[in-house]
């Protein structure tokens, strides 16, 4: 994982258009790995059902990397931190590291 892409990045997954709402490590086969919750761009959200996941490794383009400030960029530079010491790891270890970064980052 290089850096997580922040709200409003618009990729492809194979040959659908998704745009980002957000990150998060999930568990797959046993292991931690970065998701992003999406939808389908241009649609957008169009109810419950719009939503859906893609993991970081299925991405195949970015097409528009999403704006962030000053304090966006801290939390994303946070984020990207911990998630890299979560990648691969069980569900449970992840999950200690996870609720330290929310401690330390709440204010934000």
């Amino acid at each position: 994982m290089d850096q997580i892409l922040p709200i409003g990045s618009v990729v492809e997954a194979g040959d659908v258009r998704l745009c980002l709402l957000g990150a998060r490590m999930l568990e797959k086969e046993g292991c931690m790995t970065l998701a992003y919750c999406a939808v389908r761009h241009p649609r957008g959200y169009a109810g419950l059902e719009s939503l859906g996941i893609v993991y970081a490794q299925d991405i195949t383009r970015i097409l528009f990397t999403g704006k962030v400030g000053s304090s966006g960029r801290q939390f994303l530079d946070g984020l990207t931190t911990i998630y890299r010491q979560m990648e691969g790891r069980t569900a449970a270890q992840a999950q200690a590291l996870f609720d330290e970064m929310q401690e330390k980052y709440k204010d934000i």
